[in-house]
């Protein structure tokens, strides 16, 4: 079953029905609901390092619900008070017994045999009471230091995030002050900017379009004009105004270097030493008390066994001391188990005094952080106003680049048009020379033969087009000359760039194929042309052997360099192998080594395995003889005092 311990009371939370791990954290809220009365929204369930359990999630993801790690719960009811209820007492007071005791110890007698058995038992009983409570009060201690840690965890969380909100609300608020002289200066000249906008005409022959930019610009927005730009750029200015934003500022430096940080970092009224010792020896005490019960049952029942009317006597006095001790020790219980209450008491009121504080610090926090978040949102706003007026201020510098680029593009399509009929007519006369060329070709060596092993000495000499695209200047709407001249005119100077260089198309004609093609098939052509006779070595075929020799060195030089680039890799592939060959027969030997050694370890951990039981059967067997001389010095001081009874009697 799932545990929850409400750190402020101390105690554990009584489920009524089992929870399955499966089960949302808000249902857990119900139950808890129905247990203490506690408001859902008033419960904060928390795990051991501090994480708050979220009502959406499954009980099963925090591993937490033990007795050792509990559910953290806290209720904000509890903290409506300024200062913790007290609580009654948990140890319930037993004047009976002591009464009983004065009765036996007043007038012992024989009598009294059964009674101080009866009574010897109770007060074991009584012993081993108030141990269990000195447990548990020990264990609600631990517990309740520990949901104190788990609230200080969740609180320096918070504390840290808010820090860093506050230092990223810092940067953008340095970021925004060194622009907003900027954007002052802006606002300042938006009049003028708007006139320039209204004076310049729009760079386009389409009549039914805004005349001018400023009206251009104003159709596209449906919602806002450029003068509710500007209207709405200092609406955002105002709204960060600075004084807001060095307030906030300083309300958060406040609550970060603020006393309440301090104060809960006081360390709880708990001395864990001391409660550590009562513990212990509340727990020796309840041990001795239970052997002593258990000493007083069998020595009565020994003694009622052998029937010796002076050995009953006798232990009716030894049963009053017995008794007597008992009592002081119960006593001694009674009082460990009070110093503990009283502990728990005050570590509850610690712990609801802190918790105050961490309410209103939190409170204080998230305040500040929605204001933060508030004043962050408004500088954002600003920032996106003052980009689109940026880019309104940009609007006669782009149009004065695109002005610019335009001339530059027409200049270019210009150059390229002449350059383009110019190749193109060298290529229309060189195609005429290539058919003449084929024409000769086939005349002089043309027959049945020649078409049909090489049917496309038979074709045409290919066609070349060569034409330009008009999407760019042949468009519907481009703006004319005169355009763009009386824009250039009414545009600032300080908006138009100086006039691009065109790029340099006035290369050298590009070489005749007749040539090339010369030199492909190493037939000659003269410089007119026309071809030369077959047996002749023209020009062409003397720079194609060159050519050739050339070629086939520069193959031979590649080669050899492959080659020995080649030898080189089998020389490093041979080495590589070599080494990875050594490499494998160390790593045998290191396996080997590592074999031996886990053998070696196996067997010293085997040694330390038996020496360890070897050392702690010894320790066992001397505490059982510490014992065991123990239980004789009693029995030995059990027979003294028979013997001085006896005597008396």
């Amino acid at each position: 079953m799932l545990r929850l311990f409400q750190v402020t009371e101390g105690r554990f939370l009584p489920l009524e029905r089992e929870i399955p791990p499966t089960a949302r954290v808000a249902e857990l809220c119900s139950i808890v609901e129905a247990v203490s009365g506690e408001e859902v929204k008033g419960q904060v369930l928390m795990t051991s390092s501090g994480q708050q359990m979220d009502p959406s999630n499954i009980i099963g993801t925090y591993s937490v619900g033990t007795d050792t790690k509990p559910i953290f719960v806290f209720f904000h009811s509890q903290l409506h008070s300024a200062s913790f209820p007290s609580r009654p007492s948990l140890i319930m007071p037993r004047p009976d017994l002591q009464q009983q005791l004065q009765v036996l110890t007043q007038r012992p007698s024989p009598t009294h045999f059964q009674r101080q058995v009866a009574l010897a038992k109770l007060l074991g009983e009584r012993s081993v009471e108030l141990g269990g409570l000195c447990e548990r009060l020990g264990h609600e201690l631990a517990l309740q230091e520990a949901g104190w840690a788990a609230v200080l965890s969740n609180c320096h969380g918070i504390v840290r995030t808010y820090r860093k909100h506050q230092q990223v609300f810092s940067k953008v608020v340095a970021t925004f002050s060194s622009s907003k002289p900027h954007y002052l200066n802006l606002l300042t000249e938006f009049p003028s900017q708007l006139t320039l906008l209204q004076t310049l005409p729009l760079p386009s022959t389409d009549t039914t379009m805004a005349s001018s930019l400023y009206d251009w610009i104003s159709t596209h927005d449906e919602k806002n004009s450029l003068v509710d730009l500007g209207t709405e750029c200092r609406k955002a200015l105002a709204q960060a105004d600075g004084e807001n934003i060095q307030s906030a500022i300083a309300t958060s430096e406040e609550i970060l270097g603020s006393t309440a940080l301090a104060s809960l970092e006081a360390p709880p009224p708990l001395d864990s030493p001391r409660v550590q010792e009562l513990l212990d020896k509340a727990a020796e005490t309840t041990q001795v008390q239970s052997s002593l019960a258990e000493n007083v049952q069998s020595t009565s029942q020994r003694a009622l066994r052998s029937g010796d009317a002076g050995t009953v006597a006798v232990l009716v006095l030894s049963h009053q001391r017995t008794l007597s001790l008992m009592a002081q020790q119960n006593s001694q219980l009674e009082q460990w188990a009070e110093e503990l209450e009283t502990a728990k008491s005050a570590m509850s009121q610690y712990i609801h005094r802190q918790l105050r504080l961490v309410v209103e610090l939190q409170m204080r926090i998230s305040d500040s952080n929605s204001q933060l978040l508030l004043l962050h949102e408004h500088i954002k706003l600003a920032t996106k106003r003052f980009e689109v007026l940026e880019q309104v201020y940009s609007v006669p510098g782009v149009l004065g680049s695109v002005l610019g680029e335009v001339a530059r593009r027409r200049g270019f399509r210009a150059a390229l048009e002449q350059r383009a009929h110019e190749v193109s007519s060298h290529l229309r006369h060189a195609r005429e020379e290539e058919k003449q060329l084929r024409r000769q070709f086939l005349s002089t060596h043309g027959g049945h033969f020649l078409t049909t092993l090489f049917p496309e000495l038979e074709s045409r000499a290919p066609e070349v087009k060569l034409q330009l695209s008009h999407s760019e200047s042949d468009a519907e709407h481009a703006p004319s000359e005169p355009v763009l001249a009386r824009i250039r005119e009414l545009l600032p100077s300080e908006f138009c760039p100086p006039p691009t260089p065109l790029l340099d198309l006035s290369a050298s004609s590009p070489r005749t194929p007749l040539a090339d093609h010369a030199v492909q098939t190493q037939h000659p052509v003269d410089q007119r042309g026309g071809p030369t006779e077959l047996s002749g070595e023209g020009p062409g075929t003397q720079q194609g052997l060159v050519r050739e020799e050339e070629l086939q060195h520069q193959l031979a030089e590649k080669a050899s360099q492959m080659e020995a680039e080649r030898a080189q890799w089998v020389a490093e592939r041979r080495e590589i192998l070599e080494r990875s060959s050594t490499l494998s027969t160390e790593l045998q030997r290191c396996q080997d080594e590592c074999e031996a050694v886990r053998a070696e370890c196996a067997a010293i951990k085997a040694e330390a395995t038996a020496a360890a039981t070897v050392a702690e059967g010894a320790e066992a067997v001397s505490r059982l003889q510490e014992q065991l001389q123990v239980e004789r010095d009693k029995m030995a001081h059990l027979s003294q005092q028979l013997q001085a009874e006896r005597e008396e009697a």
